[in-house]
């Protein structure tokens, strides 16, 4: 049998240790707090009216950053229950920032760019080439003015995606 002895920095509670990567709560609080906050766009996320987004899309763009591959659900419910005055809220599925004052205001693009991006699954394809894109059930489609952002978008859903340029 192994023995495995597990050395904490001074941070008295730790998140993570895998690939040694070693986050504290409180470091992985404030990044939630900028991604849901301040600018979840910069990391291909849209929040609802209320500023929710699914918890399940949030791993997968944080896992995307580099230094936050490890976070997982687990690490999120860490930061609710030991931190005094968590950023975040979670209800239900969903997760959004508690101070949102600095998101950017959601309004109407008077003049859209010439061009837009999506990406689709590539099972998806041929489906969409036939009757036209249309979101998912209960869903929506993401339309991002770079084709690197709507890859990395795609990606979340699918590893080959196909992207699709609109001209508006």
């Amino acid at each position: 049998m192994t023995t495995r002895t597990v050395i904490f920095r001074k941070h008295r509670r730790s998140v993570g240790n895998i690939m040694g990567y070693r986050k504290s709560a409180k470091q992985l609080a404030k990044f939630l707090a900028y991604v849901l906050g301040r600018r979840p766009d910069e990391f291909g996320l849209v929040p609802d009216e209320k500023g929710y987004v699914k918890i399940k899309e949030l791993l997968k763009a944080v896992c995307e950053e580099e230094g936050w591959r490890h976070v997982r659900r687990s690490h999120i419910n860490e930061v609710l229950l030991t931190l005094p005055r968590p950023p975040v809220m979670v209800s239900n599925a969903l997760i959004r920032a508690v101070d949102r004052g600095h998101l950017p205001p959601r309004e109407p693009v008077l003049q859209p760019p010439k061009r837009l991006f999506t990406c689709v699954r590539k099972r998806a394809y041929p489906h969409v080439l036939e009757r036209g894109i249309y979101p998912p059930d209960g869903g929506r489609i993401i339309f991002s003015p770079t084709p690197e952002m709507s890859l990395r978008i795609g990606k979340r859903s699918d590893a080959d995606p196909v992207s699709l340029t609109v001209q508006v």
